[in-house]
């Protein structure tokens, strides 16, 4: 067992020792928080795409509690970390907070455990199960569109209405992930009030500032029983146990309706959502095989978190780059309407040419991942694709890591870089993808020349699923309603958090939003 007079030994040694400390890199840092305010409270990316003008393209800064941090746009040396899982595991913190508000589901678990809790979930997101789950996309997109008809007719000009897009999306792929994950109905789009909305709300809201607490409680477990009385802890701890409330019912009804349909004559019935292929596992699989109560239990708050929000952002942020560019959005429409039908096949979708550009440009230009972080678990070398010079003038073609090590993932910074997407980058341009840029075939991301859904073993496992349901609900939205922003666009900047979500700078107070005006398209 590990004493917190060794962790606290360990920290104080670990930066001094460290090989990174040859790399260049910016001065001084908080003893305590290193240089992590700069790059928290910052906007998102900003700072780290300063280092690399300053620095190049390998550099390292302090982290937390003086943790020396790599930061890397090389492409093969993220290739390594990205697919070294052995090796580059997730920190301390980042694994503390998906523990205690999401159990130890696939987004925790590491090695073999990963390996077989995806193996047992991959045909829930395969090609021909996202084509049987399409009815449900264009099913709760079209009960969208009818609740903001509702708030239309129900506002004083009866021809346009304020909302909270991101409330109404959130809320939207709540209830898509309900029915195509767990076949369970949660109406959350028809039930403003909706308790586990409000609760995955609490979850994925941006706090801003530093998390003191949870991150003490990350490093030093034998605090966490003491440190419960901020109130992120304690919105953590009630969403927490709302989630686990909620995946017991799930699975306790699942399991009721497999054990039926084992007694029948046909299997052509049989619900394949992500949660009875789980329960299948633990009752079919045989020991050590298939997922247990407590695995599955752990799968469900993952997947009602990361499988709803992470999509709900990205498309709320399409809508707000659609509404600062309405050209964009006029010609988008243009070839929506095109298709003679609300309810468009996977093939029709996949067609649409311009849609498909929107999708893949607010996916790079807005990517609801930041900079995730990996963690060293024993010396390592990287190798990179061209050399780099250390503080001391020398010449390096590798990157020595020292156990300890974290590094920096910057996906914000490599999805708008210059040097890769050239000199309209930090521009909503989905013209981009008609050719697209030879550097972008060097990141080693599972789609789109993007690491917006990261590459290697711990890519996405879901990242078909929300291609489809973003595609759907921007076609439906798009057919019906012009969208322009409530306030400045100035105004809206992108706090971070689990995911980077939009808040109005001069009501920060208030959260996560995104306020929009929607008038009916005229025909």
């Amino acid at each position: 067992m590990v004493t917190p007079t060794f962790q606290l030994v360990y920290l104080i040694v670990q930066p001094r020792i460290s090989a990174l400390n040859v790399l260049r890199g910016p001065p001084g840092g908080n003893g305590i928080l290193g240089h992590f305010g700069k790059g928290r409270l910052g906007p998102i990316g900003e700072w780290h795409a300063e280092l690399f003008k300053q620095y190049g393209h390998v550099f390292r800064f302090r982290g937390l509690f003086g943790r020396i941090t790599l930061v890397t746009s090389d492409p093969v040396a993220l290739h390594r970390i990205l697919n070294e899982t052995s090796v580059y595991q997730k920190s301390p913190f980042v694994k503390y907070i998906l523990g205690s508000v999401l159990g130890n589901g696939l987004l925790f678990a590491e090695g073999a455990e990963h390996k077989k809790q995806r193996r047992i979930m991959n045909p829930s997101f395969s090609g021909g199960h996202l084509k049987e789950m399409t009815g449900i996309f264009v099913s709760k997109a079209l009960e969208l569109r009818d609740v903001l008809s509702v708030a239309i007719d129900a506002s004083e000009s009866r021809q346009e209405a304020q909302v909270d897009m991101l409330d109404y999306v959130s809320r939207t792929a709540l209830d898509i992930i309900g029915l195509a994950g767990f076949d369970y109905a949660f109406n959350s789009l028809s039930d403003g009030t909706n308790e586990l909305a409000l609760a995955i709300k609490k979850v994925a809201e941006s706090p801003g500032g530093i998390p003191i607490f949870p991150m003490l409680k990350a490093r030093f477990p034998i605090l966490r029983p003491f440190l419960n009385f901020d109130a992120t802890s304690k919105r953590l701890n009630n969403a927490s146990r709302r989630l686990q409330e909620v995946g017991k019912v799930l699975i306790v009804e699942k399991k009721r309706q497999i054990l039926a349909e084992k007694g029948q004559p046909s299997t052509s019935g049989v619900s394949k959502d992500l949660l009875s292929l789980m329960i299948r596992s633990n009752i079919e699989g045989g020991e050590g095989k298939g997922l247990t109560d407590d695995e599955i239990l752990n799968q469900i708050p993952t997947f009602l978190l990361a499988g709803h929000e992470t999509t709900s952002t990205s498309i709320v942020w399409t809508l707000f780059s659609l509404a600062s560019n309405p050209e964009i959005q006029y010609r988008l429409r243009k070839e929506l309407l095109s298709v003679p039908t609300d309810t468009p096949s996977m093939e029709q979708l996949n067609s649409l040419a311009y849609l498909d550009a929107v999708v893949r440009e607010a996916l790079r230009y807005y990517s609801v991942a930041n900079a995730p972080v990996r963690v060293a678990k024993q010396d390592d070398i990287i190798p990179v694709s061209k050399p780099y010079t250390d503080r001391y003038g020398v010449e390096r073609n590798t990157i020595k890591i020292s156990k300890g090590d974290a590094i920096v993932i910057p996906i914000a910074v490599l999805n708008n870089s210059e040097a890769i997407w050239g000199p309209d980058a930090n521009t909503f341009n989905p013209d981009r993808w008609s050719s697209i840029p030879e550097a972008s075939y060097a990141l080693p991301g599972i789609w789109g020349n993007q690491l917006t859904f990261l590459g290697g073993p711990h890519s996405c496992i879901g990242f078909k699923f929300a291609i489809m349901e973003k595609k759907i609900v921007l076609f439906t939205l798009l057919r019906n309603f012009v969208f322009e922003l409530a306030v400045p666009k100035e105004e809206v900047v992108r706090r971070p958090g689990m995911i980077t979500r939009p808040s109005i700078k001069s009501r920060i107070n208030e959260g996560n939003q995104l306020p929009m005006i929607i008038k009916y398209v005229k025909s």
